[in-house]
């Protein structure tokens, strides 16, 4: 009867995991995906009956194009490498927060993800895995990219505009360009 009940818990929470939506994976201690749900097949183009099981970084092949270690191996050690192929890392506590751009994501077209790790405990603290949870922000990339073109480009003939010019003012005259002189014809 308890073997029972502990089935489905298991499965009551593999079923909240492929719900989530955002692409979400689990692996292991030794690094073997446990979960992988539907919004990761979505983002990666793998089937979770093709990763379950799998090791050695089989889980960044479908971003990367090779195995290599992804956030959420920082979970369980600092590698400075991996850390530094994100353009953004911050760790606030336990959680490991990224931000990367993959250009061989979605066929090639390129695509900036968010992501989120923690590790998972047992009732007694121990880290027995580790989750990461990926978003896509790539069109709000697009349209912070977009607004800091036209907050210092005209709108209507794409050259630098009064912002631009008073910014360039500004930096010019912060001492390190001293006298300065400006000549119009």
């Amino acid at each position: 009867m308890a073997q029972k009940k502990l089935r489905a818990a298991n499965q009551q929470l593999l079923d909240i995991i492929d719900f989530l939506p955002d692409a979400t994976f689990v692996i292991d201690r030794g690094g073997i995906v446990i979960a992988w749900n539907k919004a990761m097949e979505e983002m990666s183009g793998l089937r979770k009956e093709d990763i379950l099981g799998k090791g050695d970084y089989a889980y960044a092949v479908p971003f990367y194009g090779v195995p290599r270690p992804l956030l959420i191996d920082l979970v369980f050690a600092e590698d400075r490498d991996t850390e530094q192929k994100y353009e953004y890392t911050d760790r606030r506590g336990a959680t490991i927060y990224a931000e990367v751009y993959i250009s061989g994501l979605y066929g090639g077209e390129g695509g900036y993800l968010w992501c989120k790790a923690i590790p998972l405990l047992d009732s007694d603290g121990n880290v027995t895995g580790a989750i990461e949870s990926i978003r896509d922000i790539t069109i709000r990339k697009n349209a912070e990219e977009q607004l800091k073109y036209l907050s210092l480009h005209d709108y209507l003939t794409g050259l630098y505009n009064r912002t631009f010019f008073e910014e360039g003012v500004q930096r010019a005259s912060d001492g390190r360009f001293d006298p300065i002189g400006i000549i119009v014809n």
